[in-house]
């Protein structure tokens, strides 16, 4: 039958690898979910960086502001 043309020829392949097919898609799925657990993990970071980012541009233009009307109030007195 069909099936047992699948086993067989499973069988060989695995016996030229030398690893068993399954254990093989067992190790390649694990490796896909740390990849995953890392670009998870990145992605994050790179939110984070991007939401730190903005507050300081937005600290730097406020210090600018400051800045700048201390100097306008210097120079009017």
């Amino acid at each position: 039958t069909q099936a047992q043309h699948g086993e067989a020829i499973q069988g060989i392949q695995e016996q030229l690898l030398g690893v068993p097919i399954q254990e093989k898609l067992t190790a390649l799925k694990f490796r896909i979910d740390i990849a995953e657990a890392k670009n998870a993990s990145l992605h994050a970071r790179i939110k984070t960086t991007v939401v730190i980012e903005k507050i300081t541009c937005k600290r730097e233009r406020h210090a600018r502001v400051e800045i700048e009307q201390q100097l306008a109030a210097v120079q009017d007195s």
